[in-house]
């Protein structure tokens, strides 16, 4: 509970500080470091950091702690746990980024994860898609012959699946490429191309 303090001005005053996008008092006075959830959000929390940001009517959602990470609105009930410059755009709702820095979940890439790593990218439209880690990997989207991509890099180095290649898996390794309709290919040796 914060000590009393009397108009007398020979005491030092303390206030609080309130936070001006959800009213959040805050004790003891603490500078506030844009870390916000807008008002028109429901049961989502900023646990800690700074310069995160959750967007509006994106219920259900956290933000662990790190740095410069956002949801964006209407990617419901996700996570971004830490690291810093992560991003889930709009429309990518029960979607999760365990760490990192600037690892991605573009617009309309619902039930999609990347665990870790730096870099990587789940584009527009791959929804049902994981990435494992590693750096500069990416899984792109699907056109509209396919409700999704359901695809999976594990980890590596510049690992690609292009899109309308769903159903498609790049254990590891590096510049290992899934082309375009290639669909429900593998590549399990590091060094192919499908």
């Amino acid at each position: 509970m914060p000590p009393r303090v009397s108009s007398n001005s020979a005491q030092p005053k303390i206030s609080a500080t309130i936070c001006r996008t959800n009213g959040i008092r805050v004790w003891p006075p603490t500078r506030i470091t844009w870390s916000s959830a807008f008002a028109s959000t429901v049961a989502s929390t900023i646990g800690g950091g700074n310069n995160n940001t959750i967007q509006a009517n994106v219920n259900y959602s956290t933000i662990g702690g790190g740095r410069y990470n956002s949801i964006w609105t209407n990617a419901v009930a996700s996570t971004i746990a830490g690291g810093y410059f992560n991003m889930i755009q709009t429309n990518a709702s029960n979607s999760m980024i365990g760490g990192g820095t600037f690892n991605s979940i573009l617009t309309g890439s619902p039930n999609s994860a990347i665990s870790g790593g730096a870099n990587n990218t789940i584009q527009t439209n791959a929804s049902y898609s994981a990435i494992g880690g590693g750096a500069n990997n990416a899984i792109q989207g699907s056109g509209n012959s396919f409700p999704g991509t359901f695809s999976t890099i594990g980890g590596g180095l510049v690992n690609i699946i292009q899109a309308n290649a769903p159903y498609s898996t790049i254990g590891g390794g590096d510049n290992n490429m899934v082309q375009s309709n290639a669909i429900a290919s593998t590549i399990s040796t590091p060094g192919m191309m499908a």
